[in-house]
């Protein structure tokens, strides 16, 4: 353990992988979009043919960090906004990316040893923030709800998607640096 002349201010963590995980799911989520968007076609959009998905694929693996690497992140609203676009609907883009999502067997697990850990660190007056890639096109406020027993020991929560940077661009962690500090 830590000596009691180290004084620490702040920790941060990553969440997947980290604090919980999905279980069963890979580490890249592509061969669950056709089934995102089939869903989507069975309980919104009806009209959607073979192409429309085919072509809501080819967008969506386009800005998939696993398959063409970088570092911006962009909102599900751009995302799933030039979906949208493509196939010539009139529907929200939030519509369409939490249906897209359903179709994912997300079943969150939370590891046994976090909130412990988390607690510990709160009674000892230790700032915590969180830094954490969020998937592609996931709306910020999903990728929350499936942890929600994590976010009151959070004093700053930092997603690719709130400051535009996956890691390891250092965006994020510059922000966290600058409100703990």
């Amino acid at each position: 353990l830590l000596s009691e002349a180290v004084m620490i201010k702040s920790a941060v963590f990553d969440i997947g992988g980290t604090l919980m995980e999905y279980k069963g799911m890979p580490c890249v989520w592509v061969d669950y979009y056709e089934n995102g968007f089939l869903h989507v076609c069975e309980k919104l959009l009806p009209q959607l043919t073979e192409k429309n998905i085919a072509d809501g694929m080819e967008i969506l693996r386009g800005y998939n960090p696993s398959i063409k690497f970088r570092e911006a992140d962009y909102s599900y609203e751009r995302i799933f906004g030039e979906i949208v676009r493509k196939w010539g609907v009139d529907i929200p883009p939030d519509k369409i990316a939490y249906c897209f999502f359903e179709a994912f067997p997300l079943k969150a697990y939370t590891y046994p040893e976090t909130v412990p850990v988390l607690q510990k660190l709160r009674d000892r007056g230790i700032k915590i923030a969180t830094l954490t890639d969020v998937a592609t096109g996931m709306p910020d406020e999903l990728h929350k709800s499936y942890f929600p027993e994590l976010m009151p020991f959070f004093d700053l929560y930092v997603s690719s998607t709130s400051c535009r940077y996956r890691k390891p661009n250092i965006k994020g962690l510059c922000d966290i640096a600058v409100y703990l500090a």
